[in-house]
């Protein structure tokens, strides 16, 4: 089976837009509620998400509380009409205006030329919110039609003004504008579809002509979606529209079947990650060769043997930079400690909502005991291990240990959140240094220039691959309320501090090559973790999170190039 998934799949620029502003409503104001007038997006899973944040939906007006000034009204991107805004104003409350950019020129242009004496024409489905908003705009007479057949019933009109809904179909807008022509001489027309419509419309109008089966994923309730899922059909691509992975249970799919997926605007893209990795089981499910090896990608990331790995990897990268000799119990003992901590801390501090947590949830579910008894295991090995390197090491894995616990209990204090969620990907970066430039040199360590830029290789590689994993959940993590660095910074700010970190660490390692060439061969995971973010698996949607943070943690392995090298030479 081949996968293939639409480039323009996902949450909108409206729809993103939307959230951001509802999520920073409720972070601004926690002494008064906030509300959306209708769902914020036609997504079943996030709008329950966003409730669990403080984020209400309410259909009627009248449901705003009486006292006005404890309350914050979120317009959600389809817009409200004029009338609509002056009642929410007349009781008191707050307005955030999340109206998509591309629907208020909409309403600008229905204004204008209505006040012109333009009879105005939407395009579009007449119970949509959005239609209904553009619709107040309009100061003398207003029709809405959704096909040709409507068109015939409008009354004579003089002047026409023609709009469309933003997620309106191409086809359509042309066919309907083509018939007003042909009856009134005086039509003057404003494509008003949004550039992201059309270019989902069109991609899927391709991928169903080049594919055997089209799975839309997203809200049944979503107009945009549903259009994609009627165009694919109109296509002759057997189309099904899905809402969650799970109902891919109950489809039927040849083994050597083309299948694309698309989504709509309000699909959030952990929903799309899902059903990517679901389609992905199903398509190896008769390869055994193919189901072997997604299962073992699957259970190396799950359990974190991967991390392990790279642990000692690094370990080995970090005694070699000091040109000391290895000792294998510190080297053990830091890739059983770094085990041991995050396997503890990911359980204490899962993520609640499964279908937005953690891709570990599934190894977790019923196993948490396990995984317990197996992290403070390690972490006994460790100190053990530590112990017998002598009282230096044992001591500062002790000391690292207590700061984890300290860590992890003002993690749990609401007014110290924040702090520490934003400071966690630096302080694990650092712990990961401390540890892979220490123990496995053991006694041998001296603290030296030798020893800070071993340990700062390695700070900089870890903090590079946590935050690109952090940055492509920008979103989730957002709306579930987890604070990351790049929720804080967003994902430009963050994709310029990755970049800082790539070039810098590149350059300083290519220089230091002038005393050590081997050096130069530590740039090399640097460079391929920007490759992978900027190049290639930013752009491989069909891949899964888990062969994600595989290719990602790779990135480790490839500096044992540098250990396999100065050993030769």
């Amino acid at each position: 089976m081949k996968i293939k998934v639409a480039g323009n799949a996902g949450f909108c620029m409206g729809v993103t837009r939307a959230v951001d502003l509802a999520l920073a409503t409720v972070r601004a104001n926690s002494s008064k509620q906030v509300f959306t007038y209708g769902q914020l997006i036609h997504n079943p899973q996030t709008v329950e998400l966003l409730r669990k944040r403080g984020v209400i939906p309410i259909d009627d007006i009248d449901a705003l509380p009486a006292e006005g000034n404890k309350a914050v009204l979120v317009v959600r991107a389809h817009g409200i009409s004029p009338s609509e805004h002056a009642r929410i104003m007349e009781k008191g409350v707050q307005i955030v205006d999340a109206t998509c950019p591309r629907v208020r020129k909409v309403q600008a242009i229905v204004r204008k030329h209505s006040r012109l004496g333009y009879d105005i024409v939407v395009i579009g489905d007449v119970a949509h919110p959005e239609v209904n908003a553009i619709l107040g705009y309009v100061e003398g007479r207003g029709f809405v039609v959704g096909s040709l057949e409507e068109v015939q019933s409008l009354p004579p009109l003089a002047k026409i003004c023609v709009v469309s809904q933003t997620t309106c179909s191409t086809e359509d807008y042309k066919d309907i504008v083509a018939q007003l022509r042909s009856i009134s001489p005086a039509v003057v027309a404003f494509d008003t579809i949004c550039d992201s419509t059309e270019q989902r419309q069109a991609e899927v109008r391709e991928m169903a002509r080049m594919l055997d089966v089209i799975i839309v994923v997203g809200g049944k309730n979503s107009a945009n979606t549903c259009r994609l899922t009627r165009i694919a059909a109109e296509e002759g691509a057997l189309t099904f529209h899905i809402e969650s992975e799970k109902e891919l249970a109950d489809i039927s799919l040849r083994g050597n079947a083309k299948v694309g997926i698309v989504a709509g605007a309000s699909t959030p893209h952990w929903v799309l990650d899902r059903v990517i990795s679901a389609l992905n089981r199903k398509a190896v499910a008769g390869n055994k060769i193919g189901s072997m090896f997604l299962k073992m990608v699957n259970s190396l990331v799950k359990t974190d043997i991967i991390t392990i790995l790279g642990a000692l990897v690094l370990g080995l990268v970090g005694a070699t930079l000091q040109h000391s000799p290895l000792a294998p119990a510190g080297l053990v003992a830091g890739a059983l400690f770094i085990f041991a901590s995050h396997t503890i801390i990911r359980i204490s501090s899962r993520v609640a909502n499964s279908s937005v947590g953690l891709i570990r949830e599934e190894a977790y579910a019923g196993r948490r005991v396990m995984f317990l008894s197996a992290g403070f295991i390690s972490l006994s090995c460790a100190l053990f291990l530590s112990y017998r390197l002598g009282a230096a090491p044992f001591f500062v894995l002790l000391a690292i240990t207590g700061a984890g616990l300290v860590y992890n209990i003002l993690h749990h204090l609401p007014r110290l959140y924040n702090i520490t969620a934003l400071a966690k990907v630096p302080i694990v970066a650092l712990v990961w240094a401390i540890l892979l430039t220490w123990l496995p040199v053991g006694r041998e360590f001296v603290l030296s220039w030798t020893a800070l830029g071993s340990g700062m290789v390695i700070f900089s590689l870890v903090l590079l691959r946590l935050l690109i994993a952090d940055a492509r959940e920008t979103q989730s993590d957002a709306i579930v309320g987890k604070t990351t660095l790049p929720v804080v910074l967003g994902r430009r700010k963050t994709k310029i501090l990755t970049g800082g970190i790539c070039v810098s660490m590149i350059l300083a390692l290519l220089l230091s090559a002038f005393s050590e060439t081997t050096r130069a061969l530590l740039a090399l995971p640097f460079f391929y973790l920007w490759i992978c973010e900027n190049l290639y698996v930013s752009r491989r949607r069909e891949f899964t999170r888990e062969l994600l943070e595989a290719v990602w943690d790779f990135a480790y392995l490839i500096a044992s190039l540098y250990v396999v090298f100065a050993y030769a030479s």
